[in-house]
């Protein structure tokens, strides 16, 4: 069973939270082909409603956490 709900511009599904590419983009800082590339090779969970292809935000934050560069190491 599928449950969808529309609240504040997310979009909940089955309890996973989309959201659109745009905004996605906005909240990681990785690119909008990024983020659709990913998406297309299925490294992130994402659907098409009517135009709008919406990406699961949990996926996109890990996604952003494992292209972060490496910590430089402190200076003593």
């Amino acid at each position: 069973m599928t449950r969808v709900d529309h609240q504040e511009g997310r979009l909940i599904i089955n309890e996973k939270e989309y959201v659109r590419v745009r905004d996605a983009v906005q909240e990681t800082g990785l690119s909008a082909s990024y983020i659709t590339r990913s998406s297309q090779e299925g490294s992130i969970p994402s659907c098409k409603l009517g135009n709008i292809w919406l990406v699961d935000r949990a996926a996109v934050r890990a996604l952003r956490r494992t292209n972060e560069p490496a910590t430089p190491p402190a200076r003593t």
